[in-house]
């Protein structure tokens, strides 16, 4: 099966890798899909039968599409989002063209920098940008398991308290190592959504 990202309309635009572009609005979609294809090979090293994973930040649906095929049929994939109706939007983006995939996904309206759950996941990808690395998602993670997303950077390094405009998103592969500890792969610039972040935090 291949997931077509042309049945995914959504208002909100794909992640871009500006840095591997010339700009035409074509050839952005065209990296944008490069992007979503090197995370999902990524986290495929991770993925067994019986597998969870987490997908942060539904969208249109598009990538929980990719992972519920990835995972297969008795693996299961959680998705959530901030926004009630980008979840309804993707879960009728499935059914509409794949909803043989909905009984493997599971949409959960949640604040991804509080989210927390009864299982770890094996992998975890990240469809927005952050300023760090949340810890409530490196819990998540099992051992062994894999996560990607897009980190915010500054020159002095990965800004660590509150979220400032930026131009500048690094990709990186993070692992779980038997010990507990995070490996960080760096991998290249992108530029995602930037993830909506309450006061408080």
């Amino acid at each position: 099966m291949h997931i077509k990202p042309n049945l995914f309309a959504h208002k909100a635009p794909l992640p871009q890798l500006p840095t591997r572009v010339s700009g035409t609005e074509e050839e952005e979609k065209i990296q944008a899909i490069v992007s979503y294809t090197t995370t999902l090979e990524l986290l495929s090293k991770t993925v067994n039968p019986n597998s969870y994973l987490l997908d942060i930040g539904t969208g249109s649906g598009y990538y929980t599409a990719c992972l519920a095929h990835l995972v297969g049929s008795s693996g299961h994939v959680v998705s959530i989002d901030k926004r009630k109706d980008n979840l309804v939007e993707a879960k009728e983006n499935i059914k509409a063209s794949y909803p043989e995939l909905l009984e493997r996904i599971s949409f959960i309206e949640a604040d991804a920098l509080k989210f927390n759950y009864e299982k770890q996941f094996d992998a975890i990808h990240s469809g927005v940008a952050v300023p760090f690395v949340p810890p409530n998602w490196l819990s998540l993670l099992t051992i062994g398991g894999g996560m990607t997303l897009p980190l915010i950077i500054h020159k002095k390094g990965i800004q660590e308290s509150k979220l400032q405009q930026t131009p500048q998103q690094t990709l990186y592969y993070i692992t779980k190592n038997p010990d507990g500890k995070c490996k960080l792969i760096q991998l290249y610039d992108v530029d995602y959504v930037v993830i909506e972040q309450d006061n408080k935090i």
